[in-house]
């Protein structure tokens, strides 16, 4: 399943330098889904009942209650009525402007997550709908247009209202994002000496392409076996996927804050052959490096 913390951080660094947010709806729902397919973002929250026979393009999934989804609309949402009582917050933000969200296009993105704070939630989300009714625009219906809420080129430009439209906005999928990353394996938990002396060992050494499985264990004192035992166990996941995404965590750094050449970028977080630099970092991003740094704020 696709990391929620990457789209997260991917739509709070859009809306954080955008104007003013394209929200074509947001609201309690009760009913099925049935929406058309758009470049749209949908986040639901199920506050009562799930959503246990939703298809998001073709992928079946599910959304139990008391989860947050967030999931693509480019290939359409559709399940058959759930029961009475299902009752969900529902918010739709229009990423066709943005770039950095075209390889949605592509494929149908699914992720969830169980809500840590559901009061604080449902505050932001009333807060957020508030919001946008009070900033003048006509009480919205999906799919009527580019973006309901958001404000006209003309007069309003100048006023405050958009922006209190983007606060509620940011602080709603902040708050969205600090629970997911402390849904995390062991999120907030020491982790044992030996681990993290090899997360610090591979911290400074990302960049060596040679850098295997036994030098990290032994920077942790500990036999491969057990080491990977061990790693697996705080951290969901094994060694050298840790050692990845280290890699790409800091080549999205340097795609955004440098000039190198992508090659160049791949070569100084450890991959030699660029190609395969690409490959996986779409498989852990959604899109290419050049679409990243042409899509993303420096």
């Amino acid at each position: 399943m696709e990391n929620i913390c990457i789209w997260l951080e991917n739509l709070l660094a859009w809306i954080n330098r955008s104007e003013a947010p394209a929200i074509p709806f947001v609201g309690m729902a009760r009913g099925r889904f049935h929406n058309p397919p758009a470049p749209h973002i949908e986040i639901v929250y199920v506050l009562q009942g799930q959503y246990s026979d939703l298809k998001v393009g073709e992928r079946q999934v599910c959304i139990p209650e008391n989860h947050v989804s967030l999931h693509s609309v480019h290939f359409g949402n559709y399940s058959p009525p759930p029961d009475e009582a299902t009752r969900s917050w529902c918010l739709f933000l229009d990423v066709s402007a943005d770039r950095a969200f075209e390889p949605l296009a592509k494929a149908p993105l699914f992720c969830s997550m169980n809500v840590q704070h559901r009061e604080d939630l449902v505050r932001l989300f009333e807060r957020l709908e508030v919001r946008c009714l009070a900033a003048g625009r006509p009480a919205p219906r999906y799919l009527t247009g580019p973006a309901a809420y958001a404000p006209p080129r003309g007069e309003e430009r100048w006023t405050a209202r958009p922006y209190f439209v983007k606060a509620a906005l940011l602080e709603l999928l902040a708050q969205l994002l600090e629970d997911a990353r402390a849904s995390e394996p062991d999120a907030g938990r020491p982790l044992p000496k030996g681990l993290a002396a090899a997360m610090e060992f591979m911290g400074l050494h990302y960049g060596n392409p040679d850098l295997t499985l036994d030098d990290v264990a032994r920077a942790a004192y500990l036999s491969v076996d057990h080491f990977g035992r061990l790693f697996r166990q705080h951290t969901g996941m094994t060694p050298m996927r840790y050692l990845r995404l280290t890699r790409i965590d800091q080549s999205r750094f340097l795609l955004k804050r440098t000039g190198l050449r992508v090659e160049e970028v791949a070569r100084e977080v450890g991959f030699p052959d660029p190609f395969h630099f690409s490959k996986v970092f779409r498989h852990v991003i959604g899109m290419s490096p050049t679409q990243y740094r042409e899509g993303k704020p420096g």
